[in-house]
């Protein structure tokens, strides 16, 4: 797991990197695996947070292999946040402060972030997305988009299964 993603996992809950894998993975609705050359390198899902309101919890951790690939990566990301949007009106989690590429990347996928807030000793920041913030970039795909971003061959869906990117 790629260091910023460790540092957040300790901040947030104190757990190993296997852990916490292991309790967002028992905690989704649904979740995914990327390979990269036949090894997995991302773990992704969404837990339910409100089922009566729609609201999810979407995360992700990676290893550095996601950073060297960051093309394929912000491609099927865009494709993951379009079908999260359409089983949930509200995506909504916090992020470590200090991850300023997370941060970048919520940033660019149209999440709103607020201001950090204090949680056991370290800042944290609400990030969310509501698919009233959305728009279908084109009728012929059906693809939804951020307000303002044009995004062509948006790549990315997944059954459950790995996924290579």
């Amino acid at each position: 797991m790629r260091k910023a993603d460790r540092d957040e996992v300790a901040a947030a809950s104190g757990k190993t990197p296997a852990d916490a894998l292991r309790f967002s993975l028992g905690k989704s609705s649904a979740a995914w695996t990327a390979f990269i050359d036949g090894r997995p390198e991302l773990m992704f899902g969404v837990a339910d947070l409100n089922i009566l309101a729609g609201i999810g919890a979407p995360w992700l951790l990676g290893t550095e292999a996601v950073e060297r690939h960051y093309v394929a990566f912000l491609r099927g990301s865009v494709g993951w946040r379009d079908q999260l949007l359409q089983r949930y009106p509200v995506l909504r989690n916090f992020v470590d402060d200090r991850n300023t590429v997370s941060k970048r990347w919520l940033a660019w996928l149209g999440f709103r972030l607020l201001d950090p807030v204090m949680f056991g000793g370290h800042a944290f920041r609400l990030f969310e997305l509501r698919s009233s913030d959305v728009r279908y970039h084109d009728g012929a795909h059906g693809r939804l988009d951020a307000v303002g971003r044009g995004r062509r061959g948006a790549a990315g869906s997944g059954d459950g299964g790995g996924q290579s990117l």
